[in-house]
């Protein structure tokens, strides 16, 4: 987590080792970063900015402090029909627009769904 020094929004910044990735650009996870670069919804965590070093790759995107959802039911438990609602039209319209986009998720599942939680 880190605040940006221009507006004060806090940021999280995630760190990846590079392993054995010469050239980001030319990777699976490079092509993937330009296409999350490119979305704009509000349910589809917004990537901003990713820097990389000779050991690290840097992402830096939209906070979701709130963790994923597989956690988030194992620490509440069963949540009400409502609640379940919300999620499934938010999830419904963020890969409605993944669609719109030609975009394929790919891996989607309950700890790629993250939880933000806004005052």
């Amino acid at each position: 987590m880190d605040k940006n020094k221009n507006n004060n929004c806090i940021r999280a910044l995630k760190q990846i080792e590079k392993g054995f990735i010469m050239n980001i650009n030319d990777s699976e996870i490079g092509k993937e970063i330009e296409i999350l670069r490119k979305l704009n919804h509000p349910y589809i965590m917004k990537l901003y900015e990713y820097y990389v070093n000779d050991r690290k790759l840097y992402l830096i995107s939209e906070l979701c402090d709130e963790g994923d959802l597989q956690k988030k039911i194992k620490k509440i438990g069963k949540f009400p029909e409502f609640i379940v609602k919300i999620i499934m039209l938010q999830v419904f319209k963020a890969l409605n627009y993944l669609n719109e986009k030609h975009v394929i998720h790919g891996d989607l599942k309950l700890e790629n769904i993250l939880v933000a939680c806004y005052d």
